[in-house]
C-alpha cells in the first residue's frame, strides 16, 4: 500500500514538472500582459521617449464615459455581434441542410463549404477585398459584362455597403464551424421519424419547425452564445479590411481602442478601454454559461 501511495506521489510530481513550462509559458504570454494593461488603465501613459507616466486613478473611466466616439463604437460592436452571429447560424443550418442530401457531388461542395477554415482571418480579408475591388474585381466586372447600370459598386468604398458587406464577410468566415456541427447533429437525426413525418403529408418547412430545429437546437445555442462573445471581441479580420482610413463610424470597441494605442498613442486610455471590453466580455459570459446551467438542472 505504501508503495503504491509512493508511485501515486512520484507520478503527480512528474505531471507537475511536465507542465511547468506550460504555466510559465501561460503566465508570460497571458498573465501578465493582463496585469500590466489594467495597471496601465490608471496611468496617463502616452508615447514618447522620456515620458513621465503618472498614475491618474479613474481619469480614464470617466474620460471614457464622456466619448461619444467610444460609445458608437460600442453600439456598433453589439449590431455587429448580434447580426453577424445570427446571419453565421441561418447560412451554416441552410448549407448542413444541403450537404445532408445524399448526393455524389456533395463532397467538393463539402470542401468548398469548409474553406474558410482553411484560410486565416486577414488572408480571408484580403481575398474579398480583391473580389470586391471597384475596377478590377470579379464581382464588378461580372456586373459591367451584363451591362448591368451600375457596374461599378463601392463595396467596401460606399457607407451604405460597407457595413452589410462586412456582415457577409464574417458570416462566411464564421459559418464552417455552424456547419460542421449542425451536419453532425443531422447525421444522427432519427430517419425514421422523418419518414413516418413525410408519410403524414408534412411540409419541408413543418419538418423544419417541428423536427429539425429543435434537434439542432441543443448544438446551436451555445455555438451562438460562443459566436456572440467572439465577435463582438473580432479584431483581425475587421482591421484588415476597414485599413488604414476606415469609412465613418465603422470601428467596433476593439478596433477602435486599437487605433487609440498605436494611431494616438494613448496607451493609458487605450488599456482602459480594453478593460472595460474584457469586463463586459466576462459579464456576458457569466450571464450565458448562468442561462445554460440553469436549462441544463431543469
Amino acid at each position: 500500500m505504501t508503495k503504491r501511495i509512493s508511485t501515486i506521489k512520484n507520478q503527480d510530481r512528474s505531471v507537475k514538472i511536465l507542465l511547468s513550462p506550460l504555466l510559465v509559458l501561460i503566465i508570460l504570454v497571458s498573465t501578465i500582459p493582463i496585469i500590466l494593461s489594467i495597471l496601465a488603465s490608471f496611468t496617463d501613459w502616452v508615447a514618447g521617449i522620456d515620458v513621465d507616466i503618472n498614475f491618474v486613478g479613474l481619469t480614464n473611466f470617466r474620460y471614457m464615459l464622456t466619448d461619444m466616439q467610444f460609445f458608437a463604437s460600442f453600439r456598433l460592436g453589439l449590431i455587429w455581434s448580434i447580426l453577424v452571429t445570427l446571419l453565421t447560424t441561418i447560412m451554416g443550418v441552410c448549407v448542413a441542410l444541403l450537404l445532408n442530401q445524399n448526393k455524389r457531388y456533395m463532397f467538393p461542395l463539402k470542401l468548398l463549404a469548409l474553406s474558410p477554415w482553411a484560410m486565416s482571418p486577414p488572408a480571408i480579408a484580403v481575398i474579398w477585398i480583391t473580389l470586391m475591388n471597384v475596377n478590377s474585381g470579379p464581382f464588378n466586372v461580372i456586373l459591367r459584362k451584363l451591362n448591368v447600370p451600375a457596374g461599378e459598386i463601392g463595396f467596401l468604398e460606399d457607407p451604405t455597403l460597407f457595413f452589410p458587406t462586412l456582415l457577409v464577410i464574417g458570416a462566411w468566415a464564421l459559418m464552417p464551424m455552424i456547419t460542421l456541427s449542425a451536419l453532425a447533429s443531422l447525421k444522427i437525426l432519427s430517419r425514421e421519424l422523418s419518414e413516418a413525418m413525410d408519410i403524414d403529408g408534412v411540409t419541408p418547412l413543418q419538418k423544419l419547425r417541428h423536427l429539425i430545429l429543435p434537434h439542432l437546437r441543443p448544438v446551436l445555442v451555445p455555438l451562438f452564445a460562443l459566436n456572440l462573445i467572439w465577435n463582438f471581441g473580432a479584431f483581425d479580420l475587421i482591421y484588415v479590411i476597414l485599413g488604414s482610413f476606415p469609412p465613418p463610424n465603422s470601428e467596433i470597441p476593439i478596433v477602435f481602442a486599437f487605433r487609440q494605442a498605436f494611431k494616438y498613442g494613448q496607451f493609458g486610455y487605450a488599456s482602459a478601454l480594453g478593460v472595460t471590453i474584457a469586463l463586459f466580455e466576462l459579464v456576458l459570459v457569466y450571464v450565458i454559461l448562468k442561462k445554460q446551467m440553469r436549462e441544463s438542472n431543469q
